[in-house]
């Protein structure tokens, strides 16, 4: 397989240069959004631990967990509340068990248990765990809890089974995010680069594989300049900040050259996509003995001129999160989980902030598009010429919106990333992506 690295070192100019020179890798369609004339990456802050998390249990839709605490129950910071087969939940701060809730609705619908811990200044069991066990390192690993961090994560401990037992030979650590704007993987890799070259050190060494490709958007100088100078043997993968190119399958056909069926998994084709910030915190683990207890996430629109770039401790309410940073939610105003373009919409100001938090959207209500409540398809093509996953968006969502959800998974439903792309296009605003959604909504209930 052959991958086109950036590996001429030089200065920034150079850098700028070498990677225009080469064409950023990219995939066919999808969205071409504006990018600053200058951009520079915010730096990464750290927020204060709050008094109260909310603690979901469901971390991988496909695994469940054992809950290991009771309400009342003293728990330090980084103890196991809840043990699946492959990952842990760890306690984000030390504290009280305030309320165990069984039927705790997540975003998307899902129903799992969430434990509510407030802080404590009561006396806690001397034998209670460490964060990290000092054992071997896949026990660490599996010790921190922690997933492989993307948009569809899964335990990392599970992770690197696969990669090798399919013998996977390149491993593609993903620095890009879904919207180039927000720079939060550019920030780690410029501001945090030793942290994210020994974790994918560490990556490679324990996956078998034989080596490793960093994929940053070409626009991305900071980080460019910061991997170039750190004398890494990673090869550096400039790509165009396109949308979705963050996202796994067009990653990969960035990376190789190569399209694949959907059926498959990189896996099948001798590579693996893991997330920059899942090799930072692999490096904290084994190295410093410390849990992903933060979540590295954005939070951009509203008020803020510019995106701010963010360690957020995991359970900490989102409307704490945007009181620090000086947001204020007016009536009418939309906080979205994932951007503008894919995002979804939370109504409770208290959801808290999971490993599958990446972006957080305030959206103001002056700023807020409405579909049309009659558009009439007319078959113009544009959803069909810019689908990344060379869907037809317009026939699944038409057959969503009717009821027909045979039909529309038999047109691929379930392949639609929803990027979002399709409804962006539209010219007569029919809200697709909402009714894809509807579809595979639908089609999971009838199966559960």
């Amino acid at each position: 397989m052959e991958i086109r690295s950036l590996q001429t070192p030089g200065s920034l100019n150079s850098l700028k240069q070498e990677s225009v020179r080469m064409k950023a890798a990219s995939f066919q369609g999808g969205l071409a959004l504006p990018v600053p004339d200058k951009f520079e990456s915010q730096a990464i802050t750290t927020l204060p631990a709050p008094d109260r998390v909310l603690l979901p249990l469901l971390h991988h839709p496909e695994q469940a967990y054992e809950l290991q605490v009771k309400k009342g129950a003293l728990i330090k910071q980084g103890q196991p509340v809840g043990e699946g087969v492959s990952s842990l939940v760890l306690a984000p701060i030390s504290g009280k068990v305030e309320e165990i809730n069984k039927n705790f609705k997540l975003p998307g619908g899902a129903l799992t248990t969430a434990i509510r811990i407030a802080a404590s200044d009561e006396e806690f069991p001397d034998e209670a765990p460490p964060a990290v066990p000092d054992s071997g390192t896949l026990q660490k690993i599996l010790g921190t809890g922690l997933s492989e961090l993307s948009e569809s994560p899964v335990p990392l401990f599970e992770k690197l089974r696969s990669i090798r037992s399919k013998r996977v030979r390149t491993l593609i650590i993903n620095c890009l995010d879904e919207f180039f704007i927000q720079g939060r993987s550019a920030a780690l890799a410029s501001q945090h680069t030793p942290d994210l070259l020994a974790g994918i050190d560490l990556l490679v060494q324990y996956s078998g594989a034989e080596s490793a490709v960093i994929t940053v958007y070409a626009e991305s100088a900071q980080a460019l300049q910061s991997l170039q100078e750190s004398g890494t043997k990673c090869h550096i993968l400039p790509v165009k900040a396109k949308h979705p190119q963050h996202a796994e399958k067009l990653l990969v056909t960035a990376v190789t050259g190569r399209e694949y069926d959907v059926d498959l998994t990189p896996e099948d084709l001798g590579v693996s996509v893991i997330s920059a910030e899942t090799a930072y915190w692999v490096s904290r683990a084994v190295n410093r003995r410390e849990a992903a207890l933060d979540k590295l996430l954005t939070v951009a629109g509203g008020s803020l001129k510019e995106p701010r770039n963010c360690f957020v401790r995991i359970g900490t309410p989102l409307q704490e999160v945007l009181t620090h940073l000086g947001q204020d939610i007016a009536d009418g105003d939309k906080v979205i989980l994932g951007g503008p373009l894919s995002g979804q919409a939370v109504s409770d100001p208290d959801t808290p902030v999971t490993q599958q938090t990446h972006l957080v959207f305030i959206q103001k209500k002056t700023d807020l598009h409405v579909f049309s409540q009659d558009a009439v398809c007319f078959k113009c093509g544009l959803c069909v010429q810019i689908c990344p996953m060379r869907l037809m968006p317009f026939l699944i969502s038409g057959f969503s919106e009717g009821g027909l959800y045979d039909l529309a998974e038999k047109n691929s439903l379930f392949t639609c990333i929803e990027c979002g792309c399709c409804a962006y296009v539209c010219p007569v605003n029919i809200p697709m992506v909402q009714w894809i959604q509807l579809g595979k909504s639908a089609i999971r209930a009838q199966r559960s």
